[in-house]
């Protein structure tokens, strides 16, 4: 390879790793008053410094919580009609039923411990912003 397509190839290279970096999102290093608050909650538990921040935090925690809960309530239907033999088919063998309704009981399980870390985390971030239990 010659000097000069070594060169053509490293700013090329160049280039794309600019630009791929370009679309990092840029986290400033306060959340001053003209800084829009972030739209994540990652961006949101990170620079939550307010009272009204944690209280914001708290609705979301418990917006998961909720969603989670739900989850947890269509995997454990699932699992009854699983256990049951409804929607299975008339090809499907019934000795299946049990491990699809232990798979859905396992997932519903993941679901409510979810919701209970949802939970924990609201009531933390109630305690930041000082609304306490």
């Amino acid at each position: 390879m010659s000097t000069r397509s070594y060169g053509v190839l490293m700013a090329t290279a160049a280039t794309v790793v600019l630009a791929a970096c370009s679309n990092v999102p840029y986290l400033p290093d306060h959340q001053g008053p003209n800084v829009p608050f972030l739209s994540d909650h990652q961006g949101r538990v990170y620079y939550a410094t307010s009272r009204t921040d944690h209280l914001q935090l708290v609705a979301y925690f418990e917006s998961r919580a909720r969603s989670y809960d739900a989850e947890a309530q269509q995997h454990d239907k699932l699992a009854d009609s699983y256990a049951r033999g409804v929607g299975l088919g008339p090809r499907v063998a019934l000795e299946l039923a049990a491990p699809m309704a232990t798979h859905c009981r396992k997932i519903a399980e993941r679901f409510r411990a979810s919701a209970a870390d949802a939970r924990a985390l609201a009531q933390g971030h109630r305690e930041l912003a000082g609304g306490g239990k």
